[in-house]
């Protein structure tokens, strides 16, 4: 559970979220920035998924 809900917390939200970053910052820049979010989000999941397993938390 708490895997999850960090995982949700840096992931980008929504569709909304990536449009307003192409008007502020062009597309390749969203682009980029939302690739770095969701490879963040999911590498730091599974960090906080392994420590957790190691400390027998899960």
């Amino acid at each position: 559970m708490l895997t999850l809900a960090l995982v949700s917390t840096f992931y980008v939200p929504c569709i909304a979220t990536i449009a307003v970053l192409k008007k502020e910052f062009g597309w390749k820049r969203a682009l980029g920035i939302a690739l770095f979010e969701i490879i963040f989000a999911i590498t730091l999941g599974g960090i906080v998924s392994r420590i957790l397993t190691a400390i027998n938390i899960q």
